[in-house]
């Protein structure tokens, strides 16, 4: 069970699966991948949609900390077309001030 206010990885997956499936649902050149693999196998995207370009995004959640994420971002940004981030509430305010603030687009 979880705590209040705790945003699980598994849940915003859910969230951001059920977005996806409804946006790409008659696209049928569009598919979402988990956990991809990019830079060489040095980090993976926590999902992305390949549809003639590659969108990746990456989840925080809650219990995650953001001491990766500007390498994350670095070496999404050599194997993506566009980035975007999905982060529980606790971490938005330092997704938009801190360093990866204007680089990619935070939910």
């Amino acid at each position: 069970m979880n705590a209040p206010n705790l945003t699980t990885d598994a849940i915003i997956r859910a969230a951001v699966k059920r977005r996806l499936a409804l946006r790409h649902a008659d696209d049928t050149d569009a598919f979402v991948v988990e956990e991809l693999p990019v830079g060489r196998g040095d980090a993976r995207l926590d999902m992305a949609v390949i549809n003639g370009r590659i969108e990746g995004i990456e989840f925080k959640s809650s219990v995650d900390t953001l001491e990766r994420l500007s390498r994350q971002v670095r070496v999404y940004g050599e194997g993506v077309d566009r980035m975007g981030l999905v982060v529980a509430s606790n971490c938005a305010s330092a997704c938009n001030t801190g360093p990866v603030s204007g680089v990619i687009g935070v939910q």
